[in-house]
């Protein structure tokens, strides 16, 4: 028979499930939120399903801050502020440890309880982080302390056997907590790899849509070049058959055709200043798109750029330096200023076998 009831009386079943509805009811923002509020109504539930339990197993916590967890719970729906909710999750915390130490609870819950309250102890208010902070490294000391001078554990024995089962909990605790910083950690890395990855991925998108634009210029080009070809050959092609059927009258149409040939040579010098203006924009864009492809192909190879550029600089500079050189380099639309696609290739297959080590 436990010394104090707390959760076995219809006040407090009143209680539990005003708390219940109210925090229920919340709309919590962020993934912590959440969390917080989905582990708190699974804690409340199994006080509210073994309320009989709870007070025979948890009489520490009850004596100390019983009174306090359902003044909490008790806080009418417009004041559970972050403040308040992050106290209810501390109190039920520390209920729970105390509950897995004396009773024993689902492993399972336990560490997803146990790793939500570690991996987030920066997300909680400050009063609420002591809490969390004293349950798991002080209150288990404290019950073996109060175990210790407890009058009715005469047996020797079942003392020992007590703080080994304690003394187990807490080491248990310890690896899973050591268990999951090395899964965080392992975590950390790959999500570092991956930003790298999405850096090239965005590299190439940009230029991808540059390409795409540069396409579509010079489809523009090359309709033009058509316009400008054809209208080049109607104007020859004019003049010949107006040539051809005053043949018989040459002499006459003489003066005719010569006053007719002076806008004809000017239109046909226009047709083919334009023409030859839009054939070099045409080869400008070619010779860009053709760099474009470059870096394309570059970005499709290159990996983990900010981590190695420290050690591939220092044992290859001169490689290193090529590769940077065409990424970063200006795409210009003179042929006779690009640096050329091959240029230090022998650089770069030595850039591929450090990678490969």
């Amino acid at each position: 028979m436990p010394d104090i009831i707390l959760f076995d009386t219809e006040y407090s079943s009143k209680a539990l499930e005003l708390a219940l509805n109210n925090i229920g009811s919340l709309r919590p923002s962020g993934d912590f939120e959440i969390s917080r509020n989905q582990l708190i109504c699974t804690i409340l539930k199994r006080m509210r399903r073994d309320s009989d339990s709870w007070d025979l197993n948890c009489q520490g916590n009850i004596q100390s801050i019983g009174k306090q967890l359902f003044n909490y719970l008790q806080t009418p729906i417009n004041e559970l502020d972050k403040e308040n909710l992050d106290m209810i999750f501390s109190s039920c915390f520390r209920f729970f440890l105390e509950y897995e130490l004396t009773h024993g609870i689902d492993e399972f819950e336990s560490q997803e309880l146990l790793k939500f309250a570690l991996s987030n102890s920066d997300g909680f208010s400050h009063h609420a982080a002591v809490q969390i902070d004293f349950a798991t490294k002080s209150m288990p000391l404290v019950f073996v302390k109060k175990l210790a001078k407890n009058a009715e554990l005469v047996n020797a024995s079942k003392l020992e056997s007590t703080l080994q089962r304690t003394e187990d909990a807490i080491q248990k605790s310890n690896d899973s907590l050591s268990q999951r910083e090395e899964r965080i950690e392992a975590l950390s890395v790959k999500l570092e790899k991956y930003e790298t990855a999405f850096n090239f991925v965005g590299l190439y998108q940009g230029f991808d849509n540059l390409a795409k634009e540069k396409h579509k210029e010079r489809t523009s080009l090359v309709n033009w070049l058509i316009v400008f070809g054809v209208l080049l050959f109607s104007v020859l092609g004019l003049e010949l058959f107006v040539i051809y059927h005053n043949v018989a009258d040459i002499e006459k149409a003489k003066s005719a055709l010569w006053m007719a040939m002076i806008p004809s040579i000017s239109l046909t010098v226009v047709l083919v200043y334009f023409f030859r203006l839009i054939l070099v924009n045409h080869k400008a864009v070619k010779s860009q798109l053709m760099q474009i492809e470059l870096r394309k192909t570059l970005c499709q190879f290159i990996q983990n750029y900010a981590e190695t550029t420290s050690d591939l600089k220092g044992k290859n500079l001169e490689a290193w330096s090529k590769f940077e050189a065409i990424i970063f380099s200006r795409i210009v639309s003179d042929d006779e200023k690009l640096p050329s696609a091959y240029d230090g290739m022998d650089q770069l297959s030595s850039l591929i076998t450090k990678f490969k080590k």
